[in-house]
């Protein structure tokens, strides 16, 4: 299985392919911090024309903030919580002060693959809280992500050991 950097890495050279400025983020001294940090470019020389019209025009100069989950093996019950390094109660607060403020916050959840690699769930931050409702915002079950996916939850699919995700996000169509 993955490891979160491996994730978040991939996630990141994705976002820098399409044009989006991106960095993870190691400070060790800040709780909450989301893994990955960047600013939303829709610059036609560098946005691809999937992205303009998944994400519109108006995101333009926006914050991006993304806390990587690593889920190891999926939970014998539909019911049963998936993640079992939950999002920190400071990870959800910095999160929502980034999407109250009109920035784009995900949390992505990499997932064992049915095939070979891994599949990560793209997760906007809005559908997070209210599919986290009855965990304090930290944590979904199995059966929420999956009923989710594809309608407001993005997955993309990849070997990490190539640094890329295979097929094309919410965020660039350069993961395919």
């Amino acid at each position: 299985m993955a490891t979160e950097a491996q994730v978040s890495t991939a996630i990141m050279r994705g976002l820098k392919l399409s044009g989006h400025h991106a960095y993870k983020s190691s400070d060790k001294y800040t709780a909450g911090v989301a893994d990955i940090l960047g600013t939303y470019s829709s610059l036609p020389a560098l946005a691809s024309e999937s992205v303009r019209a998944l994400l519109p025009q108006t995101h333009a100069g926006r914050s991006i903030a993304i806390e990587t989950k690593i889920v190891k093996a999926w939970p014998k019950r539909m019911t049963t919580k998936i993640l079992q390094h939950e999002v920190s109660r400071a990870q959800v607060k910095f999160l929502e002060s980034i999407n109250d403020r009109g920035g784009l916050a995900y949390v992505a959840v990499a997932v064992p693959s049915a095939g070979p690699g891994v599949d990560v769930y793209l997760v906007p931050f809005d559908a997070w809280e209210v599919g986290s409702e009855a965990f304090d915002g930290k944590n979904v079950t199995q059966d929420w992500l999956r009923a989710h996916a594809p309608r407001s939850v993005q997955c993309m699919r990849g070997n990490l050991s190539k640094g890329f995700l295979a097929s094309a996000g919410p965020l660039e169509a350069s993961f395919a």
